[in-house]
């Protein structure tokens, strides 16, 4: 079963995607901040920021997101991928 928090949090990752995809990039963070504050160790959120960050020409920023998600998760392939392609 899917507790009440997670299922919280993945309606504000799924909210900020959205926003991602239409470019409203700011309105994504902060929905995807506040996924993070309800499951601060769910790598797919952590990754989600990082693709944000991306967008926005911050290489930092993305890898410390990326470098998050695979701190909840090592073998998370999406961030995995990323940072390679951030970092070669």
């Amino acid at each position: 079963a899917i507790d009440a928090a997670s299922a919280n949090a993945g309606g504000f990752r799924w909210k900020g995607r959205a926003f991602t995809q239409l470019g409203q990039l700011e309105e994504a963070l902060i929905l995807l901040d506040t996924a993070l504050e309800i499951a601060p160790n769910d790598p797919d959120i952590h990754h989600d920021r990082g693709i944000v960050f991306a967008i926005q020409g911050d290489s930092a920023g993305a890898l410390e997101a990326f470098d998050a998600a695979l701190a909840a998760d090592p073998h998370h392939a999406p961030s995995l991928a990323e940072k390679r392609n951030l970092t070669s």
